[in-house]
Protein backbone atom coordinates (compact mmCIF):
# COMPACT_ATOMS: atom_id res chain seq x y z
CA UNK A 1 0.00 0.00 0.00
CA UNK A 2 1.22 3.51 -0.85
CA UNK A 3 0.35 6.99 0.98
CA UNK A 4 0.48 10.39 0.64
CA UNK A 5 0.11 13.59 1.90
CA UNK A 6 -1.83 16.39 -0.30
CA UNK A 7 -1.70 19.69 0.78
CA UNK A 8 -4.34 21.59 -0.90
CA UNK A 9 -5.00 24.97 -1.08
CA UNK A 10 -8.83 25.61 -1.72
CA UNK A 11 -11.44 28.78 -1.66
CA UNK A 12 -13.02 29.31 1.63
CA UNK A 13 -17.05 29.59 1.35
CA UNK A 14 -19.27 32.17 2.87
CA UNK A 15 -20.75 30.71 6.02
CA UNK A 16 -18.87 27.40 5.47
CA UNK A 17 -15.52 28.16 5.06
CA UNK A 18 -14.19 24.85 4.00
CA UNK A 19 -16.66 22.41 5.65
CA UNK A 20 -18.40 21.67 2.37
CA UNK A 21 -15.08 21.09 0.29
CA UNK A 22 -13.70 18.76 3.19
CA UNK A 23 -17.02 16.80 3.33
CA UNK A 24 -16.96 16.31 -0.71
CA UNK A 25 -13.31 15.32 -0.17
CA UNK A 26 -13.67 12.54 3.11
CA UNK A 27 -16.22 10.49 1.10
CA UNK A 28 -13.69 8.97 -1.32
CA UNK A 29 -12.30 5.34 -0.05
CA UNK A 30 -8.73 6.44 -0.67
CA UNK A 31 -8.79 9.48 2.18
CA UNK A 32 -7.95 8.13 5.61
CA UNK A 33 -7.33 11.72 7.00
CA UNK A 34 -8.53 15.42 6.74
CA UNK A 35 -7.72 18.15 8.58
CA UNK A 36 -7.49 21.90 8.00
CA UNK A 37 -4.13 22.78 9.25
CA UNK A 38 -2.47 26.58 9.55
CA UNK A 39 0.31 27.42 6.53
CA UNK A 40 0.38 27.65 3.15
CA UNK A 41 -2.14 24.96 2.54
CA UNK A 42 -5.35 24.66 3.75
CA UNK A 43 -6.55 21.18 4.14
CA UNK A 44 -3.91 17.89 4.38
CA UNK A 45 -5.35 15.03 3.46
CA UNK A 46 -3.74 11.64 3.68
CA UNK A 47 -4.52 8.82 1.26
CA UNK A 48 -3.95 5.24 0.56
CA UNK A 49 -4.05 3.12 -2.51
CA UNK A 50 -2.51 0.58 -4.51
CA UNK A 51 0.24 2.33 -6.50
CA UNK A 52 2.05 5.81 -7.16
CA UNK A 53 -0.15 5.53 -10.28
CA UNK A 54 -3.41 5.12 -8.53
CA UNK A 55 -2.66 8.34 -6.23
CA UNK A 56 -1.15 10.42 -8.82
CA UNK A 57 -4.65 9.83 -11.58
CA UNK A 58 -6.61 10.68 -7.84
CA UNK A 59 -4.48 14.19 -7.49
CA UNK A 60 -4.93 14.88 -11.29
CA UNK A 61 -8.34 13.67 -12.18
CA UNK A 62 -10.43 13.84 -9.10
CA UNK A 63 -9.01 16.53 -6.37
CA UNK A 64 -7.18 19.35 -8.92
CA UNK A 65 -10.09 19.83 -11.08
CA UNK A 66 -12.81 19.52 -8.23
CA UNK A 67 -14.56 22.81 -7.88
CA UNK A 68 -12.50 24.99 -4.82
CA UNK A 69 -9.31 23.81 -5.16
CA UNK A 70 -6.98 26.23 -6.24
CA UNK A 71 -3.68 24.06 -5.85
CA UNK A 72 -2.37 20.46 -4.56
CA UNK A 73 1.02 19.41 -3.68
CA UNK A 74 1.21 16.08 -3.05
CA UNK A 75 4.06 14.18 -0.62
CA UNK A 76 4.83 10.49 -0.87
CA UNK A 77 5.63 8.12 2.18
CA UNK A 78 8.52 6.74 0.95
CA UNK A 79 10.21 4.79 3.80
CA UNK A 80 8.64 5.47 7.79
CA UNK A 81 10.92 5.27 10.48
CA UNK A 82 7.87 5.94 13.33
CA UNK A 83 4.27 5.37 12.89
CA UNK A 84 1.33 5.36 15.48
CA UNK A 85 3.82 6.14 18.43
CA UNK A 86 5.65 2.63 17.23
CA UNK A 87 9.70 2.80 16.06
CA UNK A 88 9.94 0.38 13.10
CA UNK A 89 13.63 0.65 12.41
CA UNK A 90 16.81 -0.80 14.70
CA UNK A 91 19.71 0.74 15.45
CA UNK A 92 22.36 0.42 12.41
CA UNK A 93 25.13 -1.69 12.83
CA UNK A 94 28.24 -0.69 11.42
CA UNK A 95 29.35 -1.80 8.22
CA UNK A 96 32.99 -1.99 8.51
CA UNK A 97 35.17 -3.61 10.69
CA UNK A 98 36.47 -1.94 13.90
CA UNK A 99 39.97 -0.93 13.10
CA UNK A 100 42.20 -2.12 15.88
CA UNK A 101 45.99 -0.66 16.90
Amino acid sequence: MITALIDIECLSEREFGFDRIALRIAKFPQVIELSVVSGKGDLTVKVADESLAKISTFVTEVLAPMNGVKSTSTHFYLKEYKKDGKVLIEEPKPSRLPISA
